[in-house]
């Protein structure tokens, strides 16, 4: 059964009596025509059906105000909803049906609205948060070119603000044609592309970039992401890795080459040769203890680079171990005219291996005897820089050129190669130096001028016992 308002049974129930009041009256007049008393009791009828009119349609304005009435209140508070005000009036909660209705449905459209405005919200953030945490660049495109979005890393990578990017044409920002030819080939084939690309210095290092190019699932965009992977790193160590090859291949071939050399001399009648047979035999022992000390030094740097090695951190005396090492080169030290010395300011105490502090000395004293000549001196100190405790080797030798010095930790790294070789140099001290300062928590450092010598500073962890 229809359930109507009461306002609208008030308005039937009006019309229908307003109805029927002026049909009896024309129905009066219409019999009045055959008599004269029909037309006497249809005239007196007529006033009563005139009151009915007229109170009839009293009553039906009056519901009909009452029905629309709301109507102008319910357009002023939508109004007030596009202006921001979402709150109903309580007087439409009272408002009579359909009215009341309306505002419920209405009210309850704006709670669903604003939860979901809330999800909107909540996975925009959230997908803000993930791709700034992310290490890869992330830049999407629409059809025109323009970009939609671009993430911290990409802003970095490119060398641009986000200010920069945001909206503009990504080929009038980013002008690389290797990455404009890869976004037209995916636009216009929809498969995946991927390059690698050199970033322009602008004010920094060239950078890397791996570059995959993937078109959106729906075609009706004809949107693109780019997703941007810095192999910088990577390709260095690639590099690197290539170059350790080498270098090791040549570095252990060339003792070999002078022992396959000497033995075959030695072999071919050097042997019966009284006057340079010996000179042979100590070139050949010279070759292999070379030989044995780059086997060593190998072995020395792989366990200082993979943490292999296995240390025992205790409370150690920088002092002691300074004096301990440079009296073993003080014999090597005599013999090149160079005056070593260790000096001891204040007591310093670190947190480390006695072990790997040992060999961080040998090699930096090592290192400093081979590059100072006669006359000059080596200083070995152990002191404290701002609290912290670190250990100095000073020489007055040759010294590094500015554009050597960020490479002098490589392996096999030599300034002079062929001076290197011949003083006996491994080209893995330095290396071995760097690898294990950082395993005890520090670090090694260089400052060096041609000519006026070197300083190799290694800053340590302090012992809570200092």
């Amino acid at each position: 059964m229809i359930k109507l308002p009461s306002a609208a049974w008030r308005f039937l129930l009006v019309f229908a009596l307003v109805e029927a009041s002026v049909a009896a009256a024309f129905l009066l007049l219409a019999g009045g025509r055959e008599t004269p008393e029909s037309a006497v009791t249809a005239v007196s009828l007529m006033p009563m059906a005139l009151v009915l009119i007229v109170a009839g349609g009293g009553v039906f304005l009056a519901s009909l105000a009452h029905l629309l009435g709301p109507a102008g209140e319910f357009n002023r508070a939508i109004g007030r909803r596009a202006m921001g005000n979402p709150e109903l009036p309580a007087s439409l909660r009272r408002a009579p049906q359909p009215w009341r209705e309306l505002a419920e449905t209405l009210e309850a459209t704006d709670a669903e609205t604003s939860r979901r405005e809330q999800e909107l919200r909540a996975g925009i953030e959230q997908m803000n948060v993930v791709l700034a945490s992310m290490i890869e660049g992330v830049v999407a495109i629409d059809t025109g070119g323009r970009i939609q979005l671009a993430n911290d890393a990409a802003c970095r990578m490119l060398s641009r603000k986000l200010s920069e990017l945001a909206g503009q044409r990504l080929f009038d920002t980013v002008r690389y044609p290797v990455l404009r030819n890869a976004i037209e080939e995916a636009q216009l084939t929809r498969a995946s592309r991927t390059i690698e690309l050199e970033t322009l210095a602008l004010g920094g290092p060239r950078r890397l970039l791996l570059a995959s190019v993937t078109a959106l699932a729906d075609r009706s965009t004809g949107g693109l992401v780019i997703v941007l992977h810095d192999v910088t790193d990577l390709r260095r160590m690639e590099s690197m890795r290539h170059d350790f090859v080498a270098n090791v291949s040549h570095e252990l071939k060339t003792p070999l080459s002078a022992i396959k050399a000497f033995a075959e001399t030695l072999r071919l009648g050097a042997l019966h040769d009284e006057t340079a047979n010996m000179d042979f035999v100590q070139q050949i022992e010279s070759q292999a203890e070379l030989l044995e000390q780059q086997v060593q030094k190998l072995l020395e740097l792989s366990q200082a680079q993979s943490g292999r090695a296995v240390m025992e951190f205790r409370p150690v005396d920088l002092n002691q171990a300074c004096r301990t090492v440079v009296e073993q080169f003080r014999a090597e030290a005599d013999s090149r005219s160079v005056k070593l010395t260790c000096t001891t300011r204040e007591p310093v105490t670190v947190m480390g291996d006695a072990d790997a502090i040992h060999t961080i000395l040998r090699n930096l004293i090592s290192n400093a005897l081979r590059y100072t000549p006669g006359g000059g001196k080596v200083e070995v100190l152990a002191r404290r820089e701002t609290a912290q405790p670190l250990i100095e080797v000073v020489d007055s030798g040759i010294g590094i050129a500015p554009d050597h010095q960020s490479r002098v930790f490589e392996r096999f790294y030599r300034v002079d190669r062929a001076r290197s070789r011949d003083m006996g140099g491994t080209g893995l001290g330095l290396a071995i130096v760097k690898h294990l300062a950082q395993s005890l928590g520090g670090g090694v450092e260089l400052e060096s001028r041609i000519g006026r010598g070197s300083t190799f500073r290694v800053r340590l962890r302090d012992s809570p016992e200092s």
